[in-house]
C-alpha cells in the first residue's frame, strides 16, 4: 500500500478517541499519531479523519495549526468548498463487510 499512488495514510488520532474530549488529551493524541506517521514518511499530504466522524472546534484548530490540509467527518453530502476543507463528508464504513462497498 505504501508504494501505491492510490492509497493515502491519514491521522485518526493515536488511540481512536472522540476529539470532543479534554483538549490536552486530544492534542496529545493527534500529535502522537502525527509523529508516528512522519517517522514512516506517511504524513503527506496531511489529512485527518475524525474518529466516529465527530469533530470539535478545538480539534480542528489543532489540526490547522499543525498544517493539516483536509479533515473528514461522516456527514453525508457531496458539495465541497475550500471553507469546509476541514469538515468534508465521507461514507462511514462501520462494521459492514468490505464487499458491501464493492471491495
Amino acid at each position: 500500500m505504501y508504494d501505491s499512488s492510490s492509497v493515502y495514510f491519514g491521522n485518526h488520532t493515536w488511540s481512536h478517541i472522540n476529539v470532543a474530549k479534554d483538549k490536552n488529551v486530544v492534542k496529545k493524541e493527534i500529535e502522537t499519531a502525527d509523529t508516528q506517521l512522519k517517522e514512516k514518511n506517511l504524513n503527506e499530504p496531511k489529512t485527518f479523519v475524525y474518529p466516529y466522524g465527530l469533530e470539535s472546534d478545538y480539534a480542528t484548530k489543532i489540526l490547522v495549526d499543525m498544517g493539516y490540509k483536509l479533515g473528514f467527518t461522516t456527514h453525508s453530502g457531496r458539495l465541497l468548498c475550500k471553507e469546509k476543507r476541514m469538515n468534508l463528508p465521507r461514507i462511514r464504513v462501520g462494521n459492514a463487510q468490505l464487499s458491501a462497498f464493492g471491495i
